[in-house]
């Protein structure tokens, strides 16, 4: 599923902050749990929700998960972690691309 919001297209938005770990759209989204996967999947996630406002049931077709609950852990792992400095400098050169889309 690749849905339009006014940041472009979420496959662009994933590819965006996926570019930003080193690693491609389709690693973020597939089920690998290596730590700039996981980052790029949750960081994404957290865009998705509160920057394009979508819907938990539509980001988990997205990211292709039987359950929106993936989602709500994936964001809260971000709102957890943005005190951390050394995620902080990675989620901040996420979001600095997709100023760009």
């Amino acid at each position: 599923m690749n849905i339009q919001t006014m940041y472009g297209t979420t496959d662009e938005i994933i590819e965006k902050v996926s570019n930003s770990f080193g690693i491609t759209l389709d690693q973020a989204k597939s089920k690998c749990r290596n730590e700039e996967n996981i980052n790029a999947r949750h960081i994404s996630m957290y865009f998705l929700r509160f920057h394009c406002k979508l819907p938990l049931r539509i980001i988990a077709d997205v990211f292709n998960k039987e359950c929106h609950s993936t989602i709500i852990h994936g964001t809260k792992k971000v709102e957890d972690r943005k005190t951390d400095p050394s995620f902080l400098f990675y989620y901040n050169n996420a979001i600095r691309k997709l100023d760009k889309i």
